[in-house]
């Protein structure tokens, strides 16, 4: 199998436009994205379910270097102004190298989980630990320290729907509360309403096709 990619994961306040039409607000800048060298279609985006103001646009690179790359040419300033009708406040920009391909992202639910290691000490236990969840959910699940901060660790999985994303997450709830002195992770509290510990989003298939 090919290389795992550099995985970029904007966080975003999304602007009423991107709400009402995602299609329409991100086209634009990532046609212009999808003639850079070493960017890797598709783009995928969404809403999170649990707060439609929180939207997320995931893309992947060949490497970091790439993407570094365009961040560092006169055309990246373009790119911007494409997106700035999709922001409504302020946004985090994350890059990951997943322990495994990110094929999560080509499920109709996806779960963004944000962990920070409360002691780096236990690194190498945290990653074994999922690791074999990565394995047990037959790569469903994977996970990577982010390069602006190797002692964040951001988990991705992709489920068929929401109700079995709730039953994925009561199982990493559980696991969570034998982390608590490994871990300190970015969530509210479990409930069938609002159960996220990280955030859910639908992603919206004609996203996928569209920017091939």
């Amino acid at each position: 199998m090919s290389t795992i990619p550099t995985t970029e994961i904007i966080i975003l306040d999304t602007s009423e436009e991107f709400r009402k039409d995602v299609v329409s607000i991100i086209s634009p800048a990532f046609d212009l994205v999808s003639k850079v060298d070493g960017f890797q279609a598709p783009v995928y985006t969404g809403i999170q379910i649990e707060n439609p103001t929180t939207g997320y646009i995931i893309l992947n690179w060949e490497s970091m270097a790439h993407h570094q790359a365009l961040m560092d040419s006169p055309s990246y300033g373009s790119v911007l102004e494409a997106l700035k009708p999709a922001f409504g406040g302020p946004f985090k920009n994350y890059h990951v190298i997943f322990n495994e391909h990110p094929i999560a992202l080509q499920q109709p639910v996806t779960h963004v989980l944000l962990l920070t290691l409360k002691d780096p000490s236990h690194r190498a236990e945290v990653f074994d630990i999922l690791s074999n969840i990565t394995v047990l959910s037959k790569k469903m699940l994977v996970f990577g320290p982010t390069l602006e901060n190797e002692n964040q660790i951001v988990l991705v999985g992709g489920w068929a729907s929401v109700e079995v994303d709730v039953d994925i997450i009561m199982i990493l709830h559980v696991l969570m509360l034998l982390w608590t002195s490994r871990l300190t992770w970015r969530g509210l509290p479990l409930s069938r309403k609002r159960w996220s510990n990280g955030y859910s989003l639908l992603l919206p298939r004609t996203i996928r096709s569209m920017l091939l």
